[in-house]
C-alpha cells in the first residue's frame, strides 16, 4: 500500500500543472465489485479491467463485473499480491501468496506455472521485448510469454539475503537488486556495476524502486522515512524531496 502511495505521489507530481477534465464514475459493491477496497488495477489489452481486491480477483468488461474468489489449494489474498501482468493476449500472471499463477482469461481457468511451483515469488515486471524479470529468493528470472526461464540473473552478494527484483530501464539494461542495495545490469555483456545510492546498513536507509523516466534517463527511489530521490542512469543524485517538505538538491 505505501509503494502505490509513493507511486501515486510521484504520477501526481509529473502531471502537476496541467488541466485535465475526466469524466468520472464510482463503483462499490452495490455495482457488482465483491468489496469496496480495491488494492491492485490492471488492464488487459482486450480492454478488460482487473482489480484485487479484499475478496479476490475481479474483471470488468465496462458493464458487468465477473469475480473470482480463493479456493482450497489458490490464494486470491490482495495482502499477498505481488502484481498483475499480460503475458499474451488471454493470459494473466498474477503473483499472490509468494507463488506465480496463470489464469487463461477466454477459458476462466487458474493455472500453475510449472517452473516455479517450489520457487516463491515477489513481484512480476513486463520488458520492452514481451519478457518479463520475475522476482524470487536471490535471483531474478528473465521468462519469456510462455512463462518459460531464459535467464537466471544472479547479482553479487547484496547486504541482506532478499528477494531479487528486476526492472528494465532501456533495452539492454535492467535495474537489479532490491531496497538494500542495486545494481545496473548490461543484457548483452552481463556485467554488473553497482548503482551506490548512500544507502546505510539500517532498515531507515534502505531505497525502494519507484519509477523509471526513460526520456531523461532517471530513476525515482523512495526512503519512508525522509523522502523521494531522484537519480540519473550515471548514478548521480538530482534531486531530493524531503518528507518535510523542503525540496533539497
Amino acid at each position: 500500500a505505501m509503494r502505490g502511495l509513493l507511486f501515486l505521489f510521484l504520477f501526481l507530481f509529473a502531471w502537476s500543472g496541467s488541466a485535465q477534465n475526466f469524466t468520472q464514475f464510482h463503483y462499490d459493491i452495490g455495482n457488482g465489485l465483491p468489496d469496496n477496497k480495491v488494492m491492485g488495477v490492471f488492464q488487459d489489452s482486450r480492454g478488460f479491467m482487473w482489480f484485487a481486491s479484499n475478496a479476490g480477483l475481479t474483471r470488468f468488461d465496462g458493464a458487468n463485473f465477473r469475480n473470482y474468489f480463493s479456493t482450497s489449494d489458490l490464494s486470491l489474498k490482495p495482502s499477498q499480491l505481488g502484481g498483475i501482468t499480460e503475458t499474451m493476449p488471454g493470459h494473466l500472471a498474477i503473483v499472490c501468496a509468494v507463488k506465480l499463477i496463470g489464469l487463461n482469461t477466454i477459458t476462466h481457468q487458474f493455472y500453475h506455472v510449472p517452473a516455479f511451483i517450489n520457487r516463491p515469488v515477489h513481484d512480476i515486471n513486463k520488458t520492452s521485448e514481451n519478457q518479463f524479470l520475475v522476482a524470487s529468493a536471490d535471483t531474478c528470472f528473465l521468462m519469456d510469454q510462455h512463462l518459460n526461464i531464459l535467464e537466471a540473473i544472479v547479482p553479487p552478494a547484496l547486504s541482506e539475503p532478499r528477494s531479487v527484483h528486476g526492472f528494465e530501464l532501456d533495452r539492454g539494461m535492467y535495474l537489479i537488486g532490491n531496497f538494500a542495495g542495486y545494481y545496473l545490469y548490461n543484457t548483452r555483456q552481463k556485467t554488473f556495476e553497482p548503482l551506490d545510492l548512500g544507502m546505510g546498513t539500517t532498515f531507515k536507509d534502505y531505497f525502494d524502486f519507484q519509477f523509471y523516466d526513460s526520456t531523461n534517463q532517471w530513476l525515482y527511489f523512495v526512503n519512508y522515512f525522509t523522502g523521494v530521490y531522484r537519480y540519473s542512469q550515471k548514478k548521480k543524485r538530482l534531486k531530493h524531496w524531503s518528507i518535510e517538505g523542503n525540496n533539497l538538491i
